[in-house]
């Protein structure tokens, strides 16, 4: 049994769409399927699995955002996920420099 995610990514200060953000489905831990937003911010992920599912954003320049989303059979849900801009992590690695990730 299985439905569908049909998701809007937005920027929380103003609520613009958010396009060419990474959208990842996160089932149990794993990151096993992605796509990209479109120019409205929209995502769409089909025969999904019912069940809670993770849905993960991420894109440069903004902080990686986590939201459950429960899946019905036959249903379609539409999450609408709030993005914050974020700086990059730094850390001091034991060499010498600073290394930057996302």
């Amino acid at each position: 049994m299985s439905g569908t995610i049909e998701g809007t990514v937005v920027f929380k200060e103003n609520n613009a769409p958010l396009a060419d953000a990474a959208v990842f489905l996160d089932p149990e831990g794993r990151e096993v399927v992605g796509t990209t937003t479109d120019a409205s911010g929209k995502f769409v992920f089909k025969n999904v699995v019912a069940g809670l599912h993770n849905v993960v954003v991420q894109k440069k320049g903004y902080k990686r955002t986590r939201e459950q989303v429960t899946v019905y059979s036959e249903q379609t849900v539409y999450p609408r996920i709030e993005v914050e801009k974020g700086e990059p992590k730094t850390k001091k690695g034991k060499t010498k420099g600073t290394f930057t990730y996302d």
